[in-house]
């Protein structure tokens, strides 16, 4: 129910509009099992972004050589400073996080591990990311419509946390578009996040880091709400050239030789055989299906996100093998910038076989001023080279 106050500010910024009035992983090697050593690669959250007193599940997943599972530790910041590059991180109003699942772990040494958390509900109140009293320009463009009295002025952060904390979907289903469009918005700029922490400890120690948008865009139904990125295609390419330039990859489309990972392999992971003919060249390719979003500072263009994969392989008949399976276009091992939705390979021989991994994430750049996390998605699968 809709208290008195919030159901005069919105009937308040209905008539005045009547009126007229993106911690990731970057650039470390993707061959996984030769060196002895812990390497995470993806913390997924589901969703991205949560409203206060929501729930999130959180994903970490990791490679360790030696099959076994690190002790990992979970906690939350409530309030943290990103700092220069996001290299001098200060971090406050620590958490735990009590709801962890027991890893789980294959023979390969691959492991994830599930963990719950709940949003406070008082978030607002904690994070510095917001002053107490508001100055942001387009909130307070916003907050116009509010007449004298229900906010104090100027504005402050615990008055809007409450108005927005006592909106439901349903309250905004009876107001006219532009009315829901200004609480939309409201809601989308009101943002914070909080950093999940894990460290992993064995006989070393790594952290790994995901931040979270702590906002009721997706509680009220914004069209702004971020999902994880939503892989639609992933699949390996055959081009019957020797040592093609995947620049040109335009010009030989109708030539390309597509094998889907339609069959399911001994480890129960999707699996492409793929014959193997030392004349012809190799790629894998990930698509993610789009999805659209407005800019905070221009709320009528139709944006659409970027996204952007990360590869990883492991070699399943010869994990101490050097051989680099994902190489730039002179046949060297690629750097992790020159790997993209396309991206070749070079197959040793009939008979290899690996797990390749594409992490994606999608970036909203205009919306890094009010705290955007990425979105994202792990695909693992098996693919095996035969004889043609």
């Amino acid at each position: 129910m809709m208290t008195r106050t919030t159901l005069l500010m919105l009937t308040l910024i209905a008539a005045v509009l009547l009126a007229g009035c993106g911690e990731e992983f970057p650039d470390q090697e993707a061959h996984f099992g030769l060196e002895n050593k812990i390497r995470p690669y993806e913390i997924t959250l589901d969703p991205p972004e949560a409203a206060p007193g929501e729930t999130v599940t959180a994903t970490i997943r990791y490679h360790m050589p030696w099959a076994s599972a690190a002790q990992a530790t979970w906690r939350v910041a409530l309030d943290f400073d990103s700092g220069l590059y996001e290299t001098d991180q200060v971090e406050r109003a620590f958490v735990g996080v009590p709801d962890v699942d027991a890893a789980v772990v294959d023979a390969e040494g691959f492991v994830s591990q599930v963990a719950r958390f709940i949003v406070p509900s008082d978030i607002y109140a904690v994070t510095s990311a917001i002053p107490e009293v508001l100055t942001d320009e387009f909130i307070l463009e916003l907050l116009h419509a509010v007449p004298d009295g229900l906010l104090s002025d100027p504005p402050r952060k615990s008055e809007v946390a409450a108005f927005l904390a006592d909106l439901t979907a349903d309250d905004l289903v009876g107001l006219d578009d532009a009315a829901r469009a200004v609480v939309h918005r409201l809601a989308d700029i009101f943002a914070c996040a909080v950093r999940f922490r894990v460290t992993l400890e064995d006989d070393m120690n790594v952290d790994v880091v995901r931040r979270l948008t702590v906002r009721h865009s997706g509680r009220l139904g914004s069209a702004n709400t971020n999902t994880n990125a939503e892989i639609s295609l992933f699949i390996v390419g055959e081009i019957p050239r020797h040592d093609f330039d995947l620049d040109d990859l335009e010009d030989v489309e109708s030539e390309i030789i597509w094998h889907a990972f339609d069959e399911v392999s001994a480890d129960g992971h999707a699996l492409a055989r793929v014959p193997l003919d030392s004349g012809h060249t190799y790629l894998m390719r990930v698509r993610v299906a789009p999805e659209y979003y407005t800019s905070p500072f221009d709320d009528v263009r139709e944006l659409e996100e970027e996204t952007e994969p990360s590869w990883y392989y492991y070699r399943l008949d010869a994990p101490g093998s050097g051989h680099q399976f994902f190489v730039n276009e002179i046949g060297e091992e690629a750097e992790a910038y020159e790997l993209d939705e396309d991206s070749r390979i070079d197959p040793p021989s009939v008979g290899s076989s690996f797990r390749v991994l594409a992490v994606v994430h999608d970036e909203r750049g205009e919306w890094q001023r009010y705290h955007a996390s990425p979105g994202s998605t792990t695909r693992m699968v098996e693919v095996e080279f035969v004889a043609p």
